[in-house]
């Protein structure tokens, strides 16, 4: 099986048309999922405090055609300090969830409340 990865925090081309083409708007799981047929490495951007964008991408990872698909998920965010913690956490230990939320709550730089997304992810 390929490995397939999405990376979280990235701009990148839009999936619903090419270089000479007029564009096609397309269900975006459906145009996510689909972009792995000839592409290795997904990457998208985030509208900071969309919550219709955060619910979105907690119904993609979901979504059956992409968990088959996609081996990695990458984020742009969180603090190393705690990245044995949320390894141990993904890996199914039993880690307590407040062990590993400081990873995304305790991050220099944020402007304001951290992203509901990354806690739901």
């Amino acid at each position: 099986m390929r490995s397939s990865v999405v990376v979280l925090g990235f701009l990148a081309a839009a999936l619903c048309c090419g270089q000479n083409q007029q564009p096609n708007p397309q269900n975006a799981t459906t145009a996510v999922v689909r972009a792995f047929d000839t592409h290795n490495i997904v990457m998208f951007g985030e509208a900071h405090a969309c919550k219709e964008e955060y619910a979105w991408l907690r119904d993609l990872v979901a979504t059956p055609a992409f968990a088959n698909r996609v081996d990695d998920i990458v984020m742009e965010t969180g603090n190393s300090l705690y990245q044995k913690s949320v390894d141990r956490y993904i890996a199914g230990d039993d880690i307590p969830l407040d062990q590993v939320q400081p990873a995304w709550r305790n991050v220099i730089g944020w402007i304001g409340p951290p992203s509901p997304v990354y806690e739901s992810l």
